[in-house]
């Protein structure tokens, strides 16, 4: 197989409080199937690293999901 996994951060200012320690990000995930067999996403496993010693393992179906 050859997939491929894209990760665009963006900032979401709006959301943000940096003066409270408060900042928000989206993620955008691409997955590319560059290979030549069809391929279903069946799990997903992400390991959110929040950049102040919390790390946060989501585990589940393949889908949309908020981080708080």
């Amino acid at each position: 197989m050859n997939i491929k996994v894209i990760v665009t951060p963006s900032y979401l200012e709006e959301q943000s409080d940096p003066a409270n320690g408060r900042f928000v990000f989206a993620y955008t995930i691409q997955i590319h199937n560059a290979g030549d067999r069809s391929v279903q996403l069946l799990t997903r496993y992400w390991q959110v690293d929040h950049g102040n010693g919390r790390i946060e393992e989501i585990y589940g179906e393949g889908g949309v999901k908020q981080f708080t």
